[in-house]
């Protein structure tokens, strides 16, 4: 028979042990425990899975074999709950699911946008304007200085923005040049801005905006002319104001070039509350309805640039009437090229050639402001014009366009083009007289300089390359020439020239140098200077090391044209230093006279250079000695007038000079160069010993000496407060060691970088 098994009831629960509310008798309790139907308790996840076996036996006598399996019974009675056991131990987390599908997308339109982060700046682009006889529209695009567009109400991006706006026309003459502009948007009569009447967003998220403005003054308006629309936004963000304008030019009156503004004054800018920075806004409001404020002609754009450039050159000036625009005195303006090369600012484009093809009493004027023109019987302080009285349209009849350009001709530009190059450096070990291969070149003919020399030629050698401190010149041709020069090959214009046993490399010389050359011819009165070529060369290097390299001559150039130094003697900013090294005071330069005690500032290139173009704003008094120097018929010299420079840019400005790659080279620390010299020198000359005032050799002596370490010099050139002076004396070691970059190295608090950005 088969053996049957036992009838087990199973209970699960959420606990982990529970005991029955009534307990069977002490021996099936026993029994309980030992059937065959136990189980342990095991912990799964966060659940605890409790079982608990009640066998249903006998609770009397002893066990007997088993027999056959009866009928079901009947289910009895749930037992009571038991109480609840203690939590089991938590089990890992599971594993996060897939990401379930993307909801519906919400509705476009304002109210489903929340604002966004945006920065610091404003950027500003018209994309259309359409003007009538009674409103502006203006469509536009807004932006912070990284791109993030902006809502102009302030309601999703930080900073509302406000427009104002100008509507002007201009209409052509008819031989079709552009003439003035005619402002509609007026006050007093006086052209002007005008505030926005609506300001529609039309695409947030793209910074879209349409600007709506309404003027009475829009009645006088002419379909006529050409549309002219000038905009100004301004923006408050985070406590600072930024303005931009942009304009729609309905013809544009191209007769200066702001590419060329640009070359000198970086980024032109002007009226700081509006950020004007073209050429085409300006002469939008400078012309003749602007005049009228000041009842003749000085506002007028033409007239006005005219004047500022030509500074303290102006005849008035001159005479002794200071050139003041309201508050602002610009009498001590000085152009940086010279004042006849009017393509510098005209520009060599058809439109700007009005400048010779179209004179007038008002434009010529301007410069020639103590000329009469227009009576012929001159004011007091005034010169007659040779020609009398004349009206615009007559002034083409003597002064046509040839007349006007060699009238204007630079002449030192006017001569031939003299073209120097260094073939090779030889001879160059400590102690030997170098020899250097060139190649001349006049009008891009080559030149045989035995048969037909140069007025003045000279070759300069400087070393070492990691900081020049000591330099020699040898003349090649002119007055004193010494040394030998001959020809290699008179029909390519190679020569060679073997310095004199006096000018040997320095026998304690090491590392590389630098040969640098300079030539000269004169053409009548006019004197053509070469672009001084440097090549270095090795001393004791196994191959030529240059020196570091921190300016960029071209850069130079868009102000200066083309650089020159000495009266021309000397041309590219590349050459100058070799010369004006570290230990080089203005010497020659400073006023001689007996009794006296003078102090000879720094010519090393790196103070010098920053001095001048500080200007006038620096604190102490500076300036650098002009030619003649002094002389026993005058003591003082020409002392120069560039103490009162006066910058076109900021001073802060550095890339504007400076290389940017490999590195920013205006940033600390600076390599381990040489101090530069100030000299103080003092007369020890009776002045009862003779019947002049100059102080005469050996009477002229050196009585102080001071050494400025490189770092503390090029910034107190410019920092030349007493009391930054000091603060980098202080934090200079004994031993000539700077902290400077402790502070103002890059990405420490006060980041020379940083600071100057601001």
């Amino acid at each position: 028979m088969q053996r049957q098994p036992r009838l087990e009831t199973f209970v699960v629960f959420m606990t982990a042990s529970v005991r029955p509310s009534k307990p069977c008798a002490p021996g099936a309790e026993r029994r309980l425990s030992e059937g065959r139907g136990s189980a342990p308790v095991r912990p799964m996840g966060k659940l605890v899975l409790g079982v608990v076996l009640c066998g249903v036996v006998a609770c009397t006598g002893p066990r007997g074999a088993d027999g056959e399996r009866g009928p079901q019974g009947v289910a009895g009675p749930a037992g009571a709950e038991g109480t609840n056991g203690t939590d089991g131990t938590d089990g890992l987390d599971g594993l996060d699911g897939s990401a379930g599908p993307a909801g519906p997308k919400g509705d476009a339109g304002a109210d489903a946008l929340s604002p966004w982060v945006v920065g610091a700046g404003l950027q500003l682009h018209i994309d259309s304007a359409d003007v009538s006889a009674t409103q502006a529209r203006v469509s536009v695009r807004l932006s912070d200085a990284a791109g993030t567009p902006l809502d102009p109400a302030g309601q999703y991006t930080a900073g509302p923005v406000t427009f104002e706006l100008l509507v002007a026309q201009v209409a052509t003459d008819d031989a079709g040049v552009v003439g003035d502009h005619r402002v509609y948007t007026l006050d007093g009569g006086q052209p002007a801005l005008t505030r926005a009447v609506v300001v529609s967003p039309v695409a947030i998220e793209q910074g879209r905006s349409l600007v709506t403005f309404t003027d009475p003054v829009l009645s006088s308006f002419e379909l006529g002319r050409a549309q002219t629309v000038l905009l100004v936004a301004t923006r408050t963000f985070d406590g600072a104001t930024f303005v931009r304008s942009a304009a729609v030019i309905g013809r544009p009156r191209n007769v200066v070039n702001t590419d060329a503004c640009n070359g000198c004054h970086g980024a032109l800018t002007h009226h700081a509350a509006a950020r004007f920075d073209d050429v085409q806004q300006c002469v939008v409001c400078h012309q003749s309805q602007l005049a009228m404020a000041d009842g003749g002609t000085a506002l007028r754009f033409g007239t006005l640039v005219h004047q500022l450039h030509r500074g303290r050159d102006l005849p008035s000036v001159l005479a002794g009437t200071p050139l003041q625009l309201g508050a602002r005195d610009y009498s001590t303006v000085g152009f940086p090229r010279t004042l006849a090369h009017c393509d510098g600012c005209h520009g060599n484009f058809v439109a700007g050639e009005v400048w010779k093809s179209r004179p007038s009493r008002e434009a010529c004027g301007s410069c020639h402001d103590r000329t009469s023109l227009a009576s012929s019987v001159p004011p007091p302080l005034f010169t007659a014009h040779p020609g009398g009285a004349f009206a615009d349209a007559d002034c083409a009849v003597c002064h046509t366009p040839p007349v006007i350009a060699q009238q204007h001709a630079d002449p030192s530009f006017a001569g031939p083009n003299l073209l120097l190059t260094i073939d090779a450096v030889t001879n160059t070990a400590p102690g030997q007289a170098p020899v250097v291969d060139f190649t001349a070149k006049v009008d891009n003919v080559a030149r045989d300089l035995v048969a037909a020399p140069f007025s003045s030629m000279r070759v300069t050698v400087a070393g070492p390359n990691s900081d020049f401190v000591t330099d020699v010149t040898s003349t090649i041709q002119g007055p004193g020439a010494t040394g030998t020069l001959s020809v290699l090959d008179a029909t390519a214009g190679r020569h060679r020239y073997q310095f004199p046993a006096s000018a040997q490399v320095p026998l304690v010389a090491t590392g590389s140098y630098t040969l640098m050359l300079e030539g000269s011819l004169l053409a009548g009165l006019v004197r053509a200077t070469a672009r001084s070529p440097v090549r270095a060369f090795a001393v004791t290097d196994p191959s030529p090391v240059a020196r570091r390299e921190i300016i960029d001559p071209a850069k130079c150039d868009a102000c200066h044209l083309q650089l020159r130094g000495h009266g021309g003697a000397r041309g590219g900013a590349a050459s100058c230093v070799l010369c004006h090294s570290s230990g080089r005071a203005n010497r020659q330069g400073v006023a001689r006279r007996e009794g006296t005690t003078v102090l000879a500032q720094s010519v090393d290139f790196k103070v010098m250079i920053h001095q001048l173009h500080m200007g006038a704003r620096l604190t102490q008094p500076w300036s650098l000695g002009g030619f003649p120097f002094p002389s026993p018929v005058n003591p003082d010299g020409a002392p120069g007038l560039l103490a009162q420079t006066r910058y076109p840019q900021s001073p802060g400005a550095c890339r504007s000079c400076h290389l940017e790659q490999p590195a920013r080279t205006w940033t600390l620390p600076l390599p381990r160069l040489t101090p530069s010299v100030l000299e103080e020198y003092t007369c020890m000359e009776d002045a009862a010993s003779d019947v002049d005032s100059y102080c005469s050799a050996p009477f002229w002596q050196v009585s102080a000496t001071t050494r400025l370490p490189p770092e503390s010099a090029v910034c107190t050139s410019c920092h030349d407060q007493p009391w930054v002076v000091a603060h980098a004396q202080i934090n200079t070691s004994l031993t000539g060691v700077e902290s400077c970059t402790t502070c103002h190295g890059a990405g420490a608090s006060s980041d020379v970088e940083a600071v100057h950005a601001r």
